[in-house]
């Protein structure tokens, strides 16, 4: 799935962005409001393989984000929605 605006691209998340998830979670310099930051780059992939192997219901949702002039396709960050909806 790919979201296109004017400026930017938003993409659904795959295997191929986790380098790139990964080094941004764990760089605590990012973070500074944040009381604690996962260091294991291990966990934070394992973490996104589950999200991206979800099946069904998703409460969550994961988009790369990525300027839509550039060539080279550079990630730039990560947008998150999360579903709120109370099912009864």
């Amino acid at each position: 799935m790919e979201i296109f605006g004017e400026n930017v691209i938003l993409s659904k998340i795959t295997i191929h962005d986790l380098d790139f998830i990964c080094g941004m979670e764990c760089d605590r310099d990012l973070w500074h409001f944040e009381e604690s930051v996962e260091s294991d780059q291990q966990v934070v992939r394992s973490k996104y393989m589950a999200r991206i192997n979800e099946g069904g219901e998703a409460t969550a949702y994961d988009f790369i984000v990525r300027l839509a002039d550039d060539e080279i396709w550079q990630p730039i960050g990560l947008a998150q929605v999360w579903s709120l909806l109370l099912h009864s």
